[in-house]
């Protein structure tokens, strides 16, 4: 049987309820194969963009006789599929903003389908997000870490539900509520890095500066000093700005860590 990565295998056991799948971005081809060989779909169609991944892909599926199982074409996104012509998708190992752009050029054929498994390498919240103003709800969430890495998985299905609070959406509401474990490794390693930037910040507001003259001095000064005394009172700027938003994070962090009743 074909043997997937961590993170691949975290993707296909979100495929439920899915008799003919779609794999966007199929590349090698290996998920529709596993998941066929698996016997947890019936048929499959693998898309890319791009010829290159998509004939490797049709010689991995003619390594192991499917061709009757797996078709193959080529499509940006989901041009290629006719809406009720798969019931479910896979799209992963995107970024959150192309996966986004994916779904947003063809709802009439996603949306007639009962299973989304989205895995996006950025931008997870507003993926999520996305999801739930479209009228979908994330019913099941998974995180795994590869290579020092970490992946989140989702599975989305349709219907209206409440709409998540903020730490939810920035963390997952599923994987809070069921405290998973890695999770918690990615929030302590994020505390760690926010905090001491943080620091380093601080540290850097009471070392002196020299302070930006008033007006009249100012005036006798050359456009030269002028420039210096602008570029360290816009460093200022950006420096409380930077502290601001490292705070407000380390604020949704304390806020996840009390929802998993963890003390990381």
């Amino acid at each position: 049987m074909n043997k997937l990565s961590k993170r691949m295998q975290a993707v296909a056991a979100l495929v439920q309820n899915t008799t003919c799948l779609a794999d966007v971005g199929c590349d090698h081809g290996y998920v529709p194969i596993y998941l066929i060989q698996s016997e947890c779909i019936g048929r499959a169609i693998a898309m890319d963009v791009n010829r290159g991944p998509l004939l490797r892909a049709e010689e991995h599926i003619r390594e192991v006789h499917l061709e009757d199982y797996i078709e193959t074409r080529l499509s940006d996104g989901l041009t290629a599929l006719a809406p009720s012509e798969a019931n479910g998708v896979v799209i992963a190992g995107m970024g959150g903003a192309l996966t986004k752009r994916i779904l947003a050029e063809h709802p009439e054929v996603w949306k007639k389908m009962n299973n989304l498994v989205l895995q996006p390498q950025s931008e997870i919240e507003e993926v999520r997000r996305y999801i739930y103003a479209e009228g979908f709800h994330i019913e099941e969430e998974d995180m795994v870490e590869e290579e020092g890495k970490y992946y989140v998985m989702l599975r989305c299905v349709p219907g209206k539900a409440a709409p998540l609070t903020d730490v939810a959406f920035r963390y997952g509401g599923y994987l809070l509520q069921t405290k998973n474990e890695i999770l918690k490794q990615y929030l302590i390693k994020q505390r760690q890095q926010f905090s001491e930037i943080l620091k380093k910040l601080e540290i850097q507001k009471l070392m002196p500066e020299q302070t930006v003259l008033q007006k009249p001095e100012l005036l006798q000064q050359s456009a030269t000093q002028q420039d210096e005394l602008q570029q360290k009172e816009d460093g200022s700027t950006r420096r409380f700005e930077r502290q601001k938003e490292l705070e407000e994070k380390l604020a949704m962090i304390e806020e996840a860590e009390r929802i998993m009743g963890e003390n990381i």
